[in-house]
């Protein structure tokens, strides 16, 4: 049971959410690099688009966690075993 539960959880309420962050998160990169975006409050007016890259290049890395656990339910669920 705790198996379907996971699987059913990880489909509906985590997958979801970090793809449309993903979308969300590479609009607001190459918006930011189009705009050659900087930080005018510091003297040293440094970059900040590979800052803002940061979440579309994490957010794989998240997504590929919730498969492997999302995976390990399924086989759980399958098996009988307990998660």
């Amino acid at each position: 049971t705790q198996g379907w539960v996971d699987t059913i959880c990880y489909l509906v309420f985590f997958f979801p959410p970090l793809i449309a962050f993903l979308v969300v998160g590479w609009d607001y990169f190459l918006r930011s690099y189009g705009q050659g975006e900087r930080i005018v409050t510091s003297p040293w007016m440094p970059i900040v688009y590979p800052f803002k890259f940061m979440l579309p290049l994490a957010t794989p890395l998240l997504l590929r966690q919730g498969l492997s656990e999302s995976m390990k339910g399924g086989w759980a669920a399958g098996s009988g075993e307990g998660a």
